[in-house]
């Protein structure tokens, strides 16, 4: 299965480097107020990679269900982020559930994952090269402020399991 999603993964690079993959900038200057809830990133720079073949879909989110004992897991993000991407400060408060992402970088410590903590630091985390797993849980209360950049290509495909 990891096969097969690197070489997903790095069909998407290609793509990347040939610039055939959806772009998707917004740029509002804009900067993160952490009083006030932002559920999508208004600052984004990153591409759209192709829908994963079915198989992976379901192989990943049965994984997930089994693993972590979901009822329900689908799948959400598909992204590509450039050399200099970023999707900025964003909380997904109105998804209330489990977030799941695994990232792919062909070199490690050159993206990353950060998060504002319960003491209110700024949390970052590197990217690995290869494969990168990351969980975390968002709700209205307990919403989790968190971002990514990126200084090479970074596929992300993001899962959800939502809780009541």
């Amino acid at each position: 299965l990891l096969e097969e999603l690197k070489s997903f993964c790095e069909l998407q690079i290609e793509k990347q480097r040939q610039g055939k993959l959806k772009k998707s900038i917004r740029k509002d200057g804009e900067k993160a107020n952490f009083s006030k809830d932002v559920i999508r990133a208004k600052n984004v720079d990153l591409r759209y990679i192709d829908v994963l073949p079915l198989y992976l879909t379901l192989s990943l989110t049965e994984f997930l269900k089994k693993e972590f004992n979901e009822v329900s897991v689908r799948q959400t993000g598909r992204f590509l982020y450039p050399k200099g991407g970023y999707m900025d400060w964003h909380t997904n408060s109105d998804m209330q559930g489990y977030r799941y992402y695994i990232s792919y970088c062909l070199g490690g410590g050159e993206s990353s994952f950060s998060y504002i903590n319960k003491d209110k630091k700024e949390i970052k985390s590197l990217d690995l090269k290869g494969f990168t797993a990351r969980r975390f849980f968002t709700s209205r209360k307990d919403s989790l402020w968190h971002r990514v950049d990126s200084d090479t290509n970074r596929v992300s495909i993001g899962f959800y399991a939502p809780t009541q």
